[in-house]
């Protein structure tokens, strides 16, 4: 044994073995015979300051090793640690040998049967409780299901229980509570024999005073009760019910007089306290009150407890819709009362009394402004937020005056809008902005400008006048806050494009800092787009030193609006285009939309055809590969606009190379669309370069119609459905195959063709029946791909494919397609 302690000690001691004990505690344990059973004797032996590091390493050592020790070996150690349990006093061991004892339970269920063990044991050892109540926490399955009943008798049969009886008896009930949904048998023989004793026992329990710490167990066990087990429903009524009244009573009596009640997050670790059980017995109420087995009192007791003013109400209580603590479930309760056609009228008539009779309390003015549709004539909605409004309030306190702006603002905007009533609640945000909580005000104005924007409250004129009177004062923001300032700012300004915020420079600014915050950007472009249309030229000054990203994104919203200020750019923008690097994506768009509108010099138009080259040829790097996604934009506008639409060999063998290194979908079928469009312009030579290269021109279709079975855009779609239905008129492609990389076999390619056909047939009938419509010219659209392909729509022939061709093709189809196609 000494020489054991002396590898633990060694371990302890070494910072640098200690990082990599459990390792270094295996490899002794395959060499060192008796090394377990030796280590277990250690951790009874030794000074308790040891004690408490061995167990720990024994712990990880050996249920890292768990699954390869020997069956005997196993029983063993168990048998040691459980002997060693009753008579261990540190705390600290105790916790860790419970640990091993619940790990090993989970690796191998049948340990569990030593569940009975423990409950023998518990009468002479009541510390093994913890062990109990660890196991029904951690672990699940039908194993500790069975053993339910035995334990839930076992504590009955206690003289003296503690809170930990009750925590054991929560983990019990809560472990098969869910077995009224999936077996009902099994919840009756868990429960059904010791109900009505644990009810008794637990309403004796609700009348005395200093159990605070098993009351709250008992509400949370109530809760899963009243949750999961209706069929409990009428005992509940008789045995606990008025038990309950009267600990209800006296728990609010005994809070009534306190100014404020932290509320706790469901899921935060709380030491039990006063507000922990006030937090379960609320979620208990809420059962009660949805099942309706509310008496008058509870239902008294319930409005107290949900009018208390909340303590430490952070900004997420007023920003965050999904924030998970008792505030929201206050706001259900409410609106499942007052909304709910099934709620009784004398429940809402003592609502709205209660309401009116606590005109000073937070709750009020958020239930009103969250569910005041179903409480009220949406007309009264005005007079309700003006008398709110005239009323002295006695509670200064900032929190409560804020959380009452608040709510009314959020009555205000069930409503359609009132310029005076709009104006009042402006101006009262605006004078919070420099308080502790001045964000909250400003996250709130943007909210009051969206609805009036969206409802046409008030003109763009005296919107200016309002604010140039408020002369408003933006609080200081971080990177986490600074989108509710850029949000409050744009719908300020689509409520009027002429505001002049000095603001501005420090949102220009705040964006350069964080240029790739998602979140911020989305809200940056918008508010971008609204300042272009005013003044680009300012726009376009204030970014002309910024990065690279920056200044094309802004340079590509100005091109939307004003391309010929950035006529001079375009040589600048080729030659940034000549590098891959993260820009490059935004500024192939930038380049094809100037190229569209503009005409280049020729040293110009040779730096673009280095860039198309560039990207023509990148075939392996992913990262590279990425960055050229829209290649295909860019060429479509250089071969028509710039090009007069002429093809070169060199040309279609790097389209071709492109589409047969790519992976990317949208590469893939723009260029073979562009395929489509010089076939369409000139068959005759594309058929040609076809027909001289055999072999790649199968590999082109192969990867092209594998790809086209995916495009969704209704332009590009018929115009590959066109110009695929002239291919199968070609008696070239009777010769070529079709070939898929995750299929053994080859098929035809006319066949694939008609697969392809069929699948979008309705299309196809969609083109023969739209044969008449006339294309719009390319310079009087918009400049996404889709649209600059439109032009090219001009040199289609109206088709519509006949069933004899679809016959005479069939001859290339499986025996499945064709009877697929004579189906059709």
């Amino acid at each position: 044994m000494a020489n054991i302690l002396q590898v633990y000690e060694q371990c302890i001691n070494n910072p640098e073995i200690l990082r990599h004990g459990d390792q270094y505690l295996s490899e002794y344990l395959k060499n060192t015979p008796n090394f377990i059973l030796e280590s277990l004797k250690l951790i009874f032996d030794v000074n308790q300051q040891q004690r408490k590091y061995i167990a720990i390493l024994f712990k990880n050592v050996i249920l890292l090793n768990w699954q390869h020790l020997q069956q005997q070996i196993k029983s063993d150690i168990l048998k040691v640690l459980v002997d060693g349990l009753q008579q261990e006093q540190q705390v600290p061991v105790q916790e860790i040998i419970t640990i091993i004892i619940t790990e090993v339970m989970r690796r191998d269920p049948e340990y569990q049967s030593l569940i009975p063990q423990f409950l023998h044991l518990y009468t002479q050892n009541p510390h093994i409780i913890n062990t109990l109540i660890h196991i029904y926490q951690q672990l699940d399955g039908q194993n500790l299901i069975s053993y339910c009943e035995i334990i839930l008798q076992n504590m009955l049969s206690q003289q003296s229980p503690t809170s930990k009886t009750y925590n054991l008896v929560y983990q019990v009930i809560k472990m098969f509570s869910h077995c009224e949904q999936t077996d009902i048998e099994q919840l009756k023989q868990c429960f059904d024999s010791t109900f009505i004793q644990w009810m008794e026992r637990f309403s004796q329990v609700l009348q005395q005073q200093d159990q605070l710490e098993s009351q709250i167990y008992i509400m949370k066990a109530l809760n899963l009760i009243f949750k999961e087990m209706k069929t409990y429903s009428k005992q509940i009524r008789k045995v606990i019910l008025p038990q309950m009244t009267i600990f209800l009573v006296r728990l609010t009596n005994s809070i009534q007089y306190l100014e404020e009640i932290n509320f706790l997050d469901e899921c935060y670790e709380q030491e039990p306290n006063q507000e922990v059980l006030l937090f379960y017995t609320l979620q208990m109420l809420m059962e009660l009150n949805n099942q309706q087995l509310c008496n008058t009192t509870i239902y008294s007791s319930l409005l107290q407890i949900l009018s208390m003013p909340i303590k430490n109400i952070s900004m997420d209580h007023f920003i965050m819709e999904d924030d998970p603590t008792v505030v929201q479930a206050v706001l259900m309760f409410f609106e499942q009362q007052l909304s709910n056609k099934k709620t009784q009228q004398n429940a809402k008539q003592l609502l709205l009394q209660y309401l009116q009779q606590q005109v000073e309390m937070v709750g009020q003015y958020v239930i009103i402004s969250q569910f005041s549709s179903d409480l009220f004539n949406p007309n009264q909605n005005f007079a309700i937020i003006e008398s709110i409004l005239k009323q002295q309030s006695t509670n200064q306190n900032q929190v409560f005056q804020l959380q009452k702006l608040i709510a009314l603002t959020n009555l205000y905007l069930l409503t359609k809008g009132q310029v005076e009533v709009f104006t009042q609640l402006f101006q009262l945000h605006v004078q919070q902005l420099k308080s502790q909580l001045g964000l909250v005000n400003l996250f709130n104005l943007g909210k009051l400008c969206a609805h009036a924007s969206k409802n046409n409250t008030l003109d763009e004129q005296s919107f200016k006048c309002l604010v140039d009177q408020s002369n408003i004062q933006f609080p200081s923001i971080d990177q986490d806050t600074a989108h509710i300032l850029f949000d409050s700012v744009l719908q300020m300004f689509k409520l009027c494009k002429t505001l002049q915020f000095p603001i501005l420079q420090n949102i220009y600014h705040y964006w350069t800092t964080y240029p790739h915050d998602s979140l911020l950007g989305q809200i940056f472009y918008e508010l971008l787009e609204i300042l272009v249309t005013i003044d680009p030229v300012s726009v376009q000054q204030t970014f002309s030193t910024t990065n690279g990203l920056i200044w094309l994104k802004v340079n590509t919203i100005i091109a939307k609006y004003q391309p010929q200020l950035l006529i001079n750019f375009i040589p600048q923008i080729a030659q940034q285009l000549l590098v891959f690097n993260e820009f490059t994506p935004q500024g192939i768009m930038l380049l094809k939309t100037l190229l569209q509108y503009n005409s280049i010099d020729q040293l110009t138009l040779n730096t673009v055809i280095q860039i198309l080259d560039i990207q023509l040829n990148v075939q392996k790097e992913p990262e590279f590969e990425a960055l050229t996604e829209h290649v295909h934009d860019l060429l479509l506008v250089v071969w028509n606009k710039h090009m007069n639409r002429q093809i070169t060999i060199q040309l279609l063998s790097k389209i071709l190379q492109k589409i047969m290194h790519s992976e990317i979908p949208s590469t893939i079928n723009g260029l073979t669309t562009i395929l489509c469009a010089i076939y369409l312009q000139h068959s005759n030579q594309l058929l040609q370069w076809f027909q001289s290269n055999t072999d790649s021109t199968q590999q082109l279709f192969s990867k092209w119609l594998r790809f086209a079975s995916i495009l969704q855009q209704k332009s590009l779609l018929q115009l590959q459905i066109n110009v695929i239905y002239q291919f199968t008129q070609l008696p070239y492609f009777d010769q070529l195959f079709y070939v898929d990389p995750f299929i053994d076999k080859v098929i035809p390619l006319k066949a694939k063709m008609m697969e392809f056909l069929i699948s979008n047939q309705q299309q196809c009938k969609t083109i023969a029946l739209d044969e008449d419509d006339e294309f719009q010219d390319i310079d009087s659209i918009e400049t996404e791909f889709e649209n600059d392909i439109t032009e090219c729509h001009n040199l289609i022939q109206p088709i519509s494919i006949s069933f004899e061709h679809l016959q005479h093709l069939s001859k290339h189809l499986s025996k499945e397609q064709q009877q697929y196609l004579r189906k059709q």
